[in-house]
């Protein structure tokens, strides 16, 4: 076989056409296909990425992940922390490289609501992670004692802490039917976490005296 046709064979087995915009299988970007953001430089100012046209809010209750949400939230406080403190003769830029020297412009009203709705959503993942851990603590034997010692406060708080969150469980499957805890969920939490703990105040009434 010529060698040009054995190099044409060869590419053609080994090339792959992919449309512009798609991404090769094993990549992952940081955003879905509809937030994703241009370039910066590219854009020309005014410009805003759809992912506050959108709403995190959504796209944190459409299972985007925790890491991409957390990584856009410390992306904009940066930002929102630089512009803040940046000196009044600085003119607003929009290249990638301005957040290395604290010269970045202010977030408009759209990303300012971002940041606001980005943080509410990590927090609740992170306040029913908590609780998701307590929850697999219990089933691994832990002490309510380890507990608020890992949480930073007694057991009693923490047990009281945890009920709470089985309570707003129960009440997040009674509205969309799905989420939450139903019926035998909550049983089973609730055997799960147990007798409430001794409290330092009970301790306190029924020590006798010296």
């Amino acid at each position: 076989m010529p060698v040009d046709e054995a190099g044409d064979q060869h590419r053609s087995r080994c090339s792959v056409t992919v449309p512009v915009g798609s991404v090769m299988p094993g990549r992952v970007s940081a955003l879905p296909p509809a937030t994703r953001r241009i370039p910066e430089g590219t854009r020309s100012p005014g410009h805003r990425s759809s992912v506050a046209m959108t709403g995190w809010h959504a796209l944190l209750g459409a299972d985007i992940p925790i890491v991409t949400a957390v990584t856009r939230l410390d992306f904009l406080s940066r930002r929102d922390s630089a512009a803040a403190v940046q000196r009044p003769d600085v003119r607003p830029s929009y290249s990638w490289t301005d957040h290395l020297r604290g010269q970045v412009e202010p977030l408009d009203l759209e990303e300012s609501l971002e940041l606001l709705d980005l943080g509410v959503g990590v927090a609740r993942r992170a306040y029913d992670a908590q609780h998701r851990g307590i929850h697999a603590a219990r089933r691994a034997g832990a002490s309510w004692e380890r507990i608020g010692a890992v949480l930073g406060t007694t057991a009693l708080t923490a047990w009281n802490g945890h009920q709470r969150w089985i309570e707003e469980q129960v009440e997040l499957f009674e509205l969309t039917g799905r989420d939450g805890l139903d019926d035998v969920g909550a049983v089973e939490a609730l055997h799960l976490a147990g007798e409430r703990p001794v409290g330092l105040g009970h301790v306190a009434r029924t020590r006798t005296p010296d």
